[in-house]
């Protein structure tokens, strides 16, 4: 489903099952995009690998400007016991407030 995945801070995102009745079951992100268009309409896009933030993403989200656009999308999970690969529709964009730059969904 497109909400399998939840925002955490500024460390990486993680996959969570909502309303999934068994319990224990593994699910890991592989990979996603991070694109980053700033205020003046230059964008910076790269694939990040596994769920925490790599140097390249914490790099880019720390010279973030007020009004800068991050989008994350085409999320790559493995689910269960046989790490079946998935391919979440999922496409989360937020405005940099100047504040923070956690995402919450």
């Amino acid at each position: 489903q497109d909400k399998e995945i939840i925002f955490k801070g500024a460390m990486g995102v993680r996959v969570e099952l909502e309303n999934f009745p068994v319990e224990g079951v593994v699910c890991k992100i592989q990979k996603f995009n991070i694109t980053i268009i700033n205020i003046k309409g230059d964008t910076i896009a790269f694939e990040n690998h596994g769920g925490g933030y790599e140097e390249q993403a914490i790099k880019a989200f720390n010279s973030l400007k007020f009004g800068d656009k991050v989008t994350l999308s085409d999320f790559i999970v493995t689910v269960g016991c046989d790490m079946n690969e998935r391919k979440l529709k999922t496409v989360f964009t937020q405005v940099y407030s100047g504040k923070e730059y956690q995402f919450r969904y």
